[in-house]
């Protein structure tokens, strides 16, 4: 794989084992890409507050500030500047549900396992740079409306109910702001419970209308409400306002005809 130097995606890989870092740097040159490196999560923040990246791999578990701080941070600090989301993947030697979730949880944007292979890292990176050029590319042009609503499953919708697939979509916009304003009292009151049963319902109602997206995290913070885990859905709350900002954009840029 060619990269030309003016197309050259910044990458920044976060991880406190120096021979980790040396293998990724040479899996990356392998695929014809180059990276900057920070031993920790101070040392991320610190870069990070030096220029912008199209793509980090962040270490979780690390001296110092560990990477699910790190990228909380992060978040931070995008919307209090306003900044494009950068994309964050964490690199982590557990595999398990809760592992990714709490990835997740955190701010992350995947989760992948240690030991990563040379096949595993060219799939991720063909995957979120791809991600990585859209958000930016729709973040100063125009609307997101890339993979935030499948279309697919708005043509079944609107082949069973005809027009009033519009009206549908358009009460969503009302639905998704009351929904988060009840998501943010709730936790506010840390109640799990109730938390739980709005977004059981939020995510059913996201995946009817094809917002997958927001479907997933509304999944990510039932699991956290069922283990009372009001840490997890305060940090997760963010992420979810961004998801439904990109699905109001969505709903507006869809066009229906008479």
């Amino acid at each position: 794989m060619e990269t030309s130097a003016s197309t050259q995606p910044s990458i920044l890989i976060v991880d406190d084992s120096e021979q980790n870092r040396k293998i990724f740097s040479l899996m990356l040159k392998r695929l014809g890409y180059k990276a900057q490196f920070a031993e920790n999560g101070q040392c991320a923040l610190d870069k990070v507050q030096q220029q912008n990246y199209d793509l980090i791999f962040m270490d979780c578990e690390m001296p110092i500030i560990d990477g699910y701080t790190a990228t909380q941070r992060i978040r931070q600090q995008e919307q209090q500047q306003n900044q494009s989301r950068t994309i964050i993947i964490a690199l982590s030697a557990y595999s398990l549900p809760e592992h990714r979730e709490a990835s997740l949880a955190a701010g992350m944007d995947d989760h992948v396992n240690k030991p990563l292979r040379l096949e595993t890292l060219k799939a991720v990176l063909a995957q979120w740079l791809e991600k990585s050029s859209v958000l930016h590319n729709e973040k100063n042009h125009s609307p997101m409306t890339v993979s935030v609503l499948d279309t697919s499953i708005i043509e079944d919708l609107r082949k069973q109910l005809g027009d009033d697939v519009e009206f549908i979509l358009h009460q969503f916009l009302d639905y998704m702001s009351h929904q988060l304003q009840a998501i943010q009292a709730a936790t506010l009151e840390k109640d799990s419970e109730s938390i739980r049963h709005i977004v059981h319902q939020f995510k059913g109602e996201s995946l009817q209308i094809g917002a997958t997206s927001l479907g997933e995290i509304c999944k990510n913070i039932e699991t956290f409400a069922k283990r009372q885990q009001i840490d997890a859905i305060s940090a997760t709350i963010p992420q979810l306002k961004t998801a439904i900002e990109h699905v109001h954009s969505a709903i507006l840029a869809q066009h229906f005809s008479s």
